[in-house]
């Protein structure tokens, strides 16, 4: 096989992997509810484990005559990696994400998901370091995010019941 021949097919062979890998989600027009995703460990961005709760929640929502959307939170889930660092790069990047988009949209409400690798992402985002070393210390618990949120999480997953600065409506 002619080198020309191995080089087109190893770069077919990339495009087509970059192509099946789903880039993920990082800004929202204000919404509504706005869902911040955290997914699991080796999973992929809208992955079948995640992504229906979205589809869920925006469904139900939109069927009310609300808007709804999602944010991805941007981390490394490389099955194998440094756990710790995993956790600590979704804390900070999440912590960063539902900040600004709150600074940004005041009256959004904010619903968080994190699925098993996730929902230790989301724990710590939301009330501080989990099961590693010092992570993060949450979000602000002074700042307008942290004087609105209310949480609970269950095994696998973190639940943010509502954030939002200036709550502009109710949601019903």
């Amino acid at each position: 096989m002619s080198l020309s021949i191995r080089k087109t097919l190893a770069i077919g062979a990339f495009s087509a992997l970059a192509a099946a890998q789903t880039a993920p989600k990082l800004d929202a027009e204000c919404a509504d509810v706005v869902i911040f995703m955290a997914r699991g460990n080796d999973a992929p961005y809208h992955d079948s484990r995640t992504f229906p709760f979205v589809e869920a929640t925006c469904s139900k929502l939109t069927a009310q005559g609300k808007t709804c959307d999602y944010i991805d939170v941007q981390y490394d889930v490389t099955l194998g990696g440094d756990y710790c660092s995993q956790i600590a790069e979704g804390a900070r990047n999440g912590i960063a994400e539902i900040t600004a988009f709150n600074n940004k949209c005041p009256c959004s409400h904010i619903v968080v998901n994190g699925y098993s690798e996730g929902a230790h992402v989301m724990g710590d985002v939301l009330g501080g370091p989990g099961g590693c070393t010092f992570v993060s210390a949450g979000i602000d618990n002074t700042s307008s995010a942290g004087k609105a949120s209310k949480y609970y999480h269950t095994a696998l997953r973190v639940y943010l019941l509502t954030l939002c600065s200036r709550c502009c409506s109710p949601l019903g």
